[in-house]
């Protein structure tokens, strides 16, 4: 789409209307995949190109007001995006008449508008006016039937006719071809809402899991654009997961909720840091259980011919069109177009329109769900390996994810199935607690009233940590590996308080990555070898402050008995340098004492300032395969690590390095969750490590000590103050291999 736009631009000129038909088309991709703020110019300068060259009334004038009404759609400016889905069915009624189907078109697109606005009695006379002009001109078995016929049973549905609804939604399955995905995706979360509103949680969980395997089809379609692109891509699908993870916990599948959040873990972190991994998640699919594939063999097998029918008539199509089709060529085309698709259809319609109640006879009251096929989750299986290797840890795992009207809470324990508690708090209500806690520690910080943050964690442990406080304690649980999902990664779990103590007083806390490919193992080496680099000078055009204390740092890690090592600073701590540490084999802890800069989403932007002031950006880490092969712990005591930020991030980029320098070999990640305090971190990095030195203390009890230590006051500041605030000793997050 690029090169054509530039090819055009350079032949015909900015403003000629074929520049505007790529300008569209460019448009098109990008909201397709949720990237709004690259559509929106480009859509605008296409209308611009295209009244001017043709007139305020042409038909593809209608089109491009289409488009950009669409775009305003989906970022929910219905103000916007009304009037100009308005031009644009007036201008195709006038120009091509009331019958055309691009006046279908348009009639379906304002009919969504006035359905996702709760006005069903204005949606649903314009999707039946548009689904009649498709069937007149395109036959009652086109594929492009499917997303009016889902809208239509949808509004339907909303105002209590369930019954209409599912005959439209079966039919809309049946028509859309397996290559059509998005049409597919659209009927199969259709069904899973109208089950779900139905009382069906069987048949909605069945759906649903039919929409989440089609999305991670749909997913690889997107697979060679760029990073960005693919994290908005799966950002604008989320619900699609999380929706189907709610129909399972609320029905106490909770295994299976927890396949379902570690696919879409998998996702983000993919899409946005992980892209060079060898494993591609979106090859996984979420399994059915027994009875679900008894129940959808033959929807599979009907699948399956409707596939081979559809690929053996495109390639009859290309020889018709080509004049290489043989009279036996054309009659087997006019076969499978007027009998055997029709024939197909007809039984695929019959087949979902028995599978309600064949479904409902099969899952009576009380029945167990039996032979799933999904294996543990990584979460899982780290929660039973440490019961067998180290039982007294007590390791317990924590999963959190917010839906719009609540929060779920998945505990995972050795010796019982997860269980889940749901708190009646809306996402909305999370993010504005998490947000206000970001804006109190990163601009006020040190000098912020406790006060009101003591209060944001209080309110944050009424939601995240009072619901499961019992379950907690009947577990005899020491240490909480937490799994958090959107922002919720941005809270310091072991800061989280109810008024007398912080959570870290009664237990140590860690980070778990669903994305991580390694599990907590043997414990860690017993003398740590520091490979310390570092940076002092600031980076001016960064606006980065100079960090005094690292030398300091370095040379106090280095000193605490049991710690071997040799630091690396400023002009010393360059590419040669870091690449020979991570070849030399000489030590077992990385740590780097620098700044490290997110931008959310943009592997490329991520930077690491090294001591020569030059930047290592992620993608370079992943692009050059940079290995942390026998690394036991890789610290980044960095100013800004872990932090990113900006509307559109959700904690992802500080999962996602520890999750990628731990799936280039390092066993745990040490980052920080704001920018930290230069003084205070030496301190606390040198109290770290010579607690982590003593023997029998793994990594989670060295940071748990370090951070008491700073809550009793034990660790001053030079004036003798106490480094007792939130802001000190919170930041810090372990991810991985905490033993």
């Amino acid at each position: 789409y690029e090169r054509s736009l530039a090819i055009r631009e350079k032949a015909l000129g900015p403003e000629h209307p074929d520049v505007a038909t790529s300008l569209n088309n460019l448009a098109e991709l990008f909201r397709a995949t949720g990237d709004y703020a690259r559509a929106r110019p480009l859509f605008e300068r296409s209308l611009a190109n295209m009244e001017k060259a043709l007139g305020p009334e042409h038909p593809n004038v209608a089109t491009s007001l289409n488009n950009l009404a669409a775009l305003f759609d989906d970022t929910g400016d219905y103000a916007r995006a009304r009037p100009l889905y308005e031009r644009s069915l007036a201008i195709r009624e006038k120009a091509l008449g009331p019958e055309h189907p691009d006046v279908a078109d348009s009639l379906n697109d304002l009919a969504a508008l006035f359905y996702i606005t709760g006005d069903y009695a204005r949606a649903r006379p314009l999707y039946e006016r548009s689904l009649a002009i498709r069937e007149k001109a395109l036959g009652p078995e086109h594929p492009s039937l499917a997303y009016i016929l889902a809208g239509l049973a949808a509004t339907n549905a909303a105002g209590g006719e369930l019954d209409t609804a599912l005959p439209m939604l079966h039919r809309a399955i049946a028509v859309a071809t397996p290559e059509r995905l998005d049409a597919l995706l659209q009927a199969e979360d259709a069904l899973r809402r109208v089950h779900a509103r139905a009382g069906h949680p069987e048949l909605a969980i069945l759906w649903g899991k039919r929409a989440v395997n089609t999305m991670q089809a749909r997913r690889a379609g997107v697979a060679g654009l760029e990073r960005e692109t693919q994290r908005l891509f799966v950002e604008s699908n989320r619900g699609t997961y999380t929706a189907l993870a709610d129909l399972l916990v609320a029905q106490g599948r909770i295994e299976e909720a927890q396949v379902v959040l570690q696919m879409l873990k998998e996702h983000e972190l993919r899409d946005g840091f992980l892209r060079s991994d060898a494993k591609d998640p979106r090859s996984t699919r979420i399994e059915l259980t027994g009875l679900e594939r008894s129940s959808f063999a033959r929807f599979y097998e009907l699948r399956e011919q409707q596939a081979a029918l559809g690929a053996e008539r495109r390639a009859l199509e290309i020889k018709r069109k080509l004049g290489a089709a043989s009279a036996t060529d054309l009659a087997r085309l006019e076969e499978i177009t007027t009998r055997l698709f029709p024939e197909l259809q007809a039984a695929m319609v019959g087949f979902l329109g028995s599978l309600n109640e064949r479904v409902l006879a099969q899952r009576r009251p009380g029945q167990e769900v039996t032979n799933v096929k999904a294996t543990a989750t990584r979460l899982r299986r780290a929660v039973l390996e440490l019961a067998r290797s180290e039982p007294d840890s007590a390791a317990v795992g924590l999963q959190y994810y917010a839906m719009d009207d609540r929060l779920s809470i998945i505990l995972t324990t050795p010796g019982a199935p997860p269980l889940a508690r749901e708190v009646p708090i809306s996402r909305q209500r999370l993010n504005e607690q998490v947000t206000r806690l970001r804006v109190l520690l990163n601009t006020a910080g040190a000098s912020a009233d406790e006060r009101p943050l003591k209060q944001v964690l209080a309110e944050l442990y009424a939601a995240m940590v009072a619901p499961i406080r019992a379950d907690l304690e009947a577990a005899g649980a020491r240490t909480l590996m937490v799994a958090a999902y959107d922002v919720l990664r941005y809270v310091p779990v072991a800061a989280l308080t109810d008024g007398t103590r912080y959570l870290v007083e009664d237990f140590a806390v860690v980070s778990f990555s669903d994305s991580a490919f390694q599990l907590p193992g043997d414990s860690s080496a017993p003398e740590w070898r520091v490979a310390g680099l570092g940076l002092t000078q600031p980076i001016e055009a960064e606006g980065l402050s100079a960090l005094p204390q690292v030398r300091a740092e370095l040379q106090g890690i280095l000193q605490q008995p049991g710690i071997q090592g040799q630091p690396w600073l400023d002009q010393q701590f360059n590419r040669d340098r870091l690449s020979a540490v991570l070849t030399a084999q000489r030590f077992n802890v990385l740590h780097i004492a620098s700044h490290f800069v997110f931008t959310a989403g943009r592997p490329d932007a991520s930077r690491l300032y090294l001591g020569d002031r030059s930047p290592l950006s992620l993608a370079e880490v992943a692009a050059q395969d940079m290995r942390f092969d026998g690394f036991d712990l890789v610290t980044f005591s960095a100013c800004e690590s872990a932090i990113g930020g900006g509307r559109d991030s959700h904690g992802q980029e500080m999962e996602s390095l520890g999750a990628k320098v731990q799936n280039q070999g390092a066993q745990a990640v040490m980052a920080t969750l704001w920018k930290v305090y230069d003084e205070s971190t030496a301190k606390f990095m040198q109290e770290f490590y010579r607690l982590r030195a003593q023997p029998g203390t793994n990594k989670a009890e060295a940071l748990r000590a370090t951070q008491l230590e700073f809550i009793q006051g034990k660790v001053r500041r030079s004036s003798a103050k106490a480094y007792t605030h939130v802001y000190f000793w919170a930041p810090f997050v372990l991810m991985g291999n905490w033993r």
